[in-house]
């Protein structure tokens, strides 16, 4: 799962959820990756910023006809 690379959750119950989200967001990026194909035009937008704790905040965009 591209989300998820790199984070463990140590407690059983979390792993259900970990999982589920995993394949949750697979199935979407999926899904959106399959129409962005479909199209003749596309366009990625790419922001990032620090946040208050100085963590950086990545958001990305994409627009397609």
């Amino acid at each position: 799962c591209w989300v998820c690379l790199g984070f463990c959750l140590p407690f059983n119950n979390y792993i259900k959820y970990y999982v589920f989200i995993c394949l949750m967001s697979d199935t979407v990026i999926d899904k959106i990756v399959s129409e962005i194909k479909e199209r003749k035009y596309f366009s990625l937008i790419v922001d990032s910023t620090p946040d208050v704790t100085t963590r950086d905040q990545l958001t990305v965009a994409i627009r397609y006809i």
